[in-house]
């Protein structure tokens, strides 16, 4: 997937998110592991810390960074595309990104 187009910034807000609401209130040492791989017919970026967690997953449709990337995804790919969390308090919270490998053409 290194050499496949994506649309801007769809990864960088759930990092800055990791750190500034997962890390930085957390005691001890943090950390944020990124992948990226093709399953099946799709990319999957998967961002995953072991902050502070949530106990209301519904938190993270809230902010503006990830609304617009949730957004901009199912725009540009379609409905079935986009993001999901997973989230456990004091254990950290994963972010899923999926992304057709090929662009479908939506007009």
């Amino acid at each position: 997937i290194m050499n496949h187009e994506i649309i801007k910034l769809i990864v960088q807000p759930f990092i800055e998110n990791a750190m500034v609401h997962g890390l930085e209130l957390k005691v001890g040492d943090g950390e944020i592991n990124i992948t990226g791989n093709l399953e099946g017919e799709e990319i999957v970026f998967v961002i995953e810390d072991n902050g502070i967690g949530v106990e209301d997953i519904n938190k993270f449709n809230s902010g503006y960074g990830i609304k617009n990337v949730q957004e901009r995804i199912k725009l540009y790919y379609g409905e079935e595309y986009g993001v999901t969390f997973e989230s456990e308090i004091n254990k950290g919270t994963i972010v899923t990104i999926k992304i057709p490998f090929e662009k479908k053409i939506l007009w």
